[in-house]
């Protein structure tokens, strides 16, 4: 899995590390559909790909830091939810 922190102003723009972005993840993985995702939530690379975390394992560390603004507090099963919702109307 790739672990990406995007610019909330321009999404098609990385953020350095230690600068705060929202979470993007890219996993190879999954098939079945396009499998980026970028989250509501802001947060922090505190280790790049090529450095040393505290654990002594070499690759990125990411911090969570709050929910994007005027992101609504929202997962998995609150959408599926909502959907369930439309579908029956």
């Amino acid at each position: 899995m790739h672990v990406s922190i995007r610019n909330p102003n321009n999404l098609n723009e990385e953020v350095g590390v230690g600068e705060e972005g929202l979470f993007a993840f890219l996993a190879s993985t999954i098939t079945s559909y396009p499998s980026f995702i970028i989250s509501g939530d802001i947060g922090v690379m505190t280790t790049g790909y090529e450095e040393k975390c505290e654990c002594g394992r070499i690759g990125p560390t990411v911090e969570h830091r709050r929910r994007a603004k005027g992101m609504a507090a929202r997962g998995c099963a609150l959408v599926l939810e909502e959907v369930i919702e439309l579908m029956r109307k």
